[in-house]
């Protein structure tokens, strides 16, 4: 027992600090999207954002989400900031970003919940957060080199 002591509090100092920071910039994205939406402009990309919040900080999200994973939740939020201010200030050409990724996204939700191969599904569903920080933000830059092109068919062969 005295083995795995260290073990567990690296793991659960890991985890705070992951979360610590996950947390801080969500409040920084929260606060953000409360002040852009007294802004007309960039309302579609507004509610986009905030559907993906919802995705990114689902109930039982330590079930799902590693730490590891977690620890690339505040460049995510990072990006919906860079994108929540691209899109007040040019709606049409977030729109214009988001047309070909809505699609996609949309397919690969619709596969998610049913999808039998549970691993490639949530790898699947991380790239998505990647493509949105290069579609969105590409100054923040991603660990995985993903596009469209890339995702396509990993989407149409999820079962």
């Amino acid at each position: 027992m005295r083995e795995g002591a260290p073990r567990v509090d690296a793991t659960a100092r890991r985890y705070a600090e992951v979360i610590t920071a996950a947390s801080a910039e969500l409040a920084k994205t929260l606060q953000a999207l409360r002040a852009a939406s007294r802004h007309p402009s960039g309302a579609a990309a507004m509610r986009e954002m905030r559907a993906q919040l919802e995705l990114l900080f689902p109930t039982g999200l330590l079930a799902h989400v590693t730490p590891t994973r977690l620890a690339h939740y505040p460049r995510y939020l990072r990006a919906v900031q860079v994108r929540l201010g691209r899109a007040a200030d040019n709606p049409q050409k977030d729109a214009g970003k988001y047309e070909p990724f809505g699609p996609l996204w949309a397919a690969f939700l619709a596969k998610f919940e049913g999808a039998r191969d549970r691993e490639a599904a949530w790898a699947l569903r991380w790239d998505f957060e990647e493509l949105r920080v290069s579609i969105f933000a590409p100054e923040l830059t991603t660990p995985v080199s993903v596009s469209l092109a890339k995702l396509a068919p990993a989407v149409a062969a999820l079962r």
